[in-house]
């Protein structure tokens, strides 16, 4: 595989995209497979579906504002990088968040999560899910953080190499910064939806 084709940014979500699919449906497909009677689970996967499609939108739309962020803040000091290569650097760094998903994929191939019971799945209601314990891998959550820390590390490094260092932390800064923010304010939002 050429260099060139390993950053395209399409490539590296498809590569992402094609691990969070398969450890989604694996992982859905055992946690919702003794839910009864079967319109019921037809009903819970296809929610569970939904919700975990608008999870993967959302994630592919953050790293494309961060991206963003990431260009606009460079520019703003001063450097002078092509869109193009900023787009290629943050892919070839979300290489770190595309190979944590493939582990993820091996992870509950290895060992599937457990089954719940519509029961269980009644009783849980309103409380707040831990990732790590419905998946089985007391570790998830810290590996995630991980290899979001990594993913930032190595895009600082990438743009280190064309750019001021001191601009290419601020550019990353500034960058997760504006994707937190949005975040923050679309949790509060649905909150305020919800209530």
């Amino acid at each position: 595989m050429n260099r060139s084709f390993a950053t395209h940014p399409l490539f590296v979500a498809a590569v992402w995209l094609a691990a969070y699919c398969t450890s989604t449906a694996i992982t859905l497909q055992n946690l919702l497979g003794e839910v009864t009677p079967a319109p019921l689970q037809v009903h819970a996967k296809l929610m569970a579906y939904i919700g975990a499609a608008a999870n993967a939108g959302f994630t592919l739309a953050s790293v494309t504002v961060f991206g963003f962020a990431c260009g606009l803040m460079l520019r703003w000091l001063g450097e002078t990088i092509a869109a193009k290569a900023i787009a290629r650097r943050v892919a070839a760094a979300f290489w770190v968040l595309a190979i944590h998903a493939w582990f993820m994929v091996g992870s509950v191939a290895w060992h599937p999560p457990r089954s719940f019971s519509l029961e269980e799945l009644l009783a849980s209601k309103g409380a707040s899910i831990d990732v790590d314990e419905l998946l089985g891998v007391p570790w998830a959550s810290e590996a995630q953080y991980v290899a979001a820390g990594l993913c930032l590390v190595a895009l600082f490094l990438l743009l280190a190499r064309c750019c001021a260092w001191v601009n290419a932390l601020i550019s990353v800064a500034f960058a997760s910064a504006t994707v937190s923010l949005i975040s923050v304010a679309i949790v509060r939002l649905t909150a305020l939806h919800q209530g």
